[in-house]
This record gives C-alpha cells, structure tokens and sequence, in this order.
C-alpha cells in the first residue's frame, strides 16, 4: 500500500451457533485503529509510516472457542507522484526567463524593479 492512502480489512466470518463474536489483534500498527466488535483493522499512513508492519495476529472468539487468522504483514510505500521542488535564486536585472535543463520544465519569472 501507500502512504496517504486509506488502508481497510475486515475478515468474514460467521459462527453458525450465532454467538456473538469479539476480535483482538497483536502488533497493530499504531496508524490504525481496530474494532473489537467487528474485526475491522483499518487507518491511513503517513509517509512517517513508510516501511514493514510484521505479524500481525487477528483472533476472533465466541467465548468458549478462539481461533486465529494466519499472521500477516503490511508494507507502506512512499508516495511516487511527488511533485518535485525546484528553487530558483534571482539577481536584480537577471534574464526574465530561467530554463532549468535537467527536467522538462521551463519556468518564467518576471523580475519587478
């Protein structure tokens, strides 16, 4: 996934005895929140959250019986379409146009008096 992105999981399950179940997770990355009524494991990263988040364990209960999902990982990408920043230094009377060759991008600046 990536960060800035919004992250959802919520697993499907059903009791056939219809008990109520109630769910707990281990390692829960911190950018989420997670519903002990539902299951539902869910959050949007930062780019501070860019990496591994590792084993983490949803286990589901209907009181007398509790079982595990398999252990799962999330990894958070950095953003790709990052605009780039570009810094242009200007000295009185300079040409009022500036190409900057190294990317495809021709900027014009008008120099006031």
């Amino acid at each position: 996934m990536t960060a800035g992105e919004a992250y959802t999981f919520t697993p499907a399950v059903t009791d056939p005895g219809h008990d109520r179940l109630t769910f707990s997770i281990v390692n829960r990355p911190a950018w989420t929140t997670f519903s002990t009524a539902t299951g539902q494991l869910s959050g949007a990263p930062t780019t501070a959250n860019v990496g591994a988040f590792a084993n983490i364990l949803i286990s589901m209960s209907n009181g007398s019986l509790t079982l595990s999902l398999p252990v799962f990982s999330i990894h958070v990408q950095p953003p790709t379409d990052s605009a780039p920043t570009i810094a242009v230094r200007l000295r009185p009377r300079s040409s009022p146009e500036a190409v900057i060759p190294s990317l495809p991008l021709r900027v014009i600046l008008t120099v006031i008096p």
